[in-house]
């Protein structure tokens, strides 16, 4: 692979949502990572990346939100009251 095939980090910016950067490859928005993969992938100004590593960046990118998505469906499992736990409330009891 030829230098001309190295893309550059020119720029990462934070999005407002919180854990969540931009990054900006010659200049140009690129994609948007979670703080985990900026630092896995050394994805800070200046660094240079092929376009191997710019896949495997977002295939990592994709696993980590697939994570990060199932961890909030986990947490709404454990604190939402379900609907049988509701039904079992107003069962008359037999006494």
């Amino acid at each position: 692979m030829g230098v001309d095939d190295m893309k550059k980090v020119t720029k990462v910016t934070r999005q407002r949502k919180p854990g969540r950067y931009n990054v900006y490859l010659d200049d140009e928005f690129a994609l948007a990572v979670d703080e985990k993969i900026l630092i896995k992938y050394d994805l800070f100004k200046g660094t240079e990346l092929e376009d191997d590593a710019l896949k495997e960046i977002e295939a990592a990118e994709f696993e980590q939100k697939a994570y990060t998505k199932a961890l909030v469906y986990a947490c709404l499992l454990y604190t939402s009251p379900s609907p049988r736990d509701g039904l079992l409330s107003r069962m008359p009891s037999s006494a």
